[in-house]
């Protein structure tokens, strides 16, 4: 079943599982739904899930994320990846695996602005052996590739601010 809010909450599920995305934020989120829409039971398990596993936890908001568009909702995610690693590169492995798991969960069949998530975790992993390129021209170059999805973040922002 799909809900009003499915598209935000498979957001949300998607930077959960990636790590950008916090679990006090989306219990907020929750939180909100409840007052704004009319009562749903996942969603008010979800605004009282501050200690279930974390598996637990993904698996709550991934049902009411059923039925949004995956692509549009990875533009998002890679929008906070780009801010979050313009910042700080500590996770930049994190995401690059997150990348490489999203990849193979849609058989490799990405949008053409997705592209570069095709070896990219490799391309890492290569690099922190010493054994291709350097770590820091590919953080580089990973930034740049982020930075395309900065707008759909804006995008997102703007849409929740009006």
């Amino acid at each position: 079943m799909s809900y009003p809010y499915s598209q935000e909450a498979l957001e949300l599920h998607l930077g959960y599982d990636a790590g950008v995305i916090f679990r006090s934020e989306i219990i907020d989120w929750a939180d909100s739904i409840l007052v704004d829409y009319e009562y749903n039971d996942d969603v008010a398990e979800l605004s009282m899930s501050r200690s279930v596993p974390s598996s637990e936890f993904s698996s709550r908001i991934g049902r009411i994320a059923v039925g949004g568009d995956q692509f549009e909702a990875m533009r998002v995610v890679l929008g906070r990846m780009f801010i979050d690693l313009s910042h700080d590169m500590g996770r930049v492995r994190q995401y690059t695996r997150f990348m490489e798991c999203f990849s193979i969960r849609h058989d490799y069949d990405l949008p053409d602005d997705m592209n570069f998530f095709y070896g990219v975790d490799d391309d890492f992993a290569l690099a922190e052996q010493g054994i291709f390129n350097s770590f820091k021209r590919l953080s580089k170059s990973l930034l740049k590739s982020l930075s395309h999805f900065e707008i759909y973040l804006q995008n997102k922002r703007q849409q929740t601010n009006s």
